[in-house]
């Protein structure tokens, strides 16, 4: 997926504010684990954890690679790295879910 570093909220340094990677490593993870997931259960977060590499330059695009490394019966593990168009790493995500039954 490919976004746009947003001119606003930025941080004190004019840099995209890290909090905006959070929605990121959230919500995108969880669209890509719904393609895998037969049931489409309905989740919520457990863990959501950012570790910031490095800043990405206000207005700079960037690539969010986004990885399901495992479904379970009750929890699915996701990812994701958000880089530079050339690959310099900004942000990696990962990202615990609860998956509920079917029937609830």
């Amino acid at each position: 997926s490919r976004t746009v570093g947003a001119k606003e909220p930025q941080n004190g340094l004019g840099s995209p504010h890290g909090g905006a990677a959070a929605p990121l490593s959230d919500e995108l993870p969880t669209a890509a684990m719904l393609v895998f997931d037969r049931s489409r259960r309905t989740s919520v977060s457990v863990s959501l954890h950012c570790e910031y590499a490095a800043a990405a330059p206000a207005g700079e695009h960037v690539l969010v690679r986004c990885r399901v490394h495992k479904i379970g019966r009750t929890l699915a593990y996701l990812g994701a790295d958000i880089t530079s168009e050339d690959g310099r790493l900004f942000v990696r995500g990962s990202h615990v879910k609860f998956l509920m039954r079917a029937s609830m």
